[in-house]
């Protein structure tokens, strides 16, 4: 996780720039499946650090979240749907 214009999880876009760079549509949601498990993964550390203390929470980084689980979901609609 790194800190640029908001919070982003490194490992969402490098995994969406391996899938991408693969010879099908099966072989991309693949990759856009193990994206959402990193986004999920971002999202239990974010929310573990809130019931420890670590920080009080924000609006923003659960909204940016929130965002890259609906493109990599609707990444996945529309790989389905071609």
């Amino acid at each position: 996780m790194y800190l640029s214009k908001g919070w982003h999880n490194e490992k969402t876009f490098e995994n969406i720039a391996e899938g991408a760079a693969r010879k099908s549509n099966k072989e991309f949601m693949k990759f856009l499946y193990v994206t959402l498990s990193s986004i999920a993964e971002l999202e239990t550390q974010y929310i573990l650090s809130k019931e420890i203390g670590l920080t009080g929470g924000s609006e923003k980084v659960e909204q940016i979240i929130e965002r890259e689980r609906m493109l990599a979901m609707g990444l996945i609609r529309h790989l389905k749907n071609k």
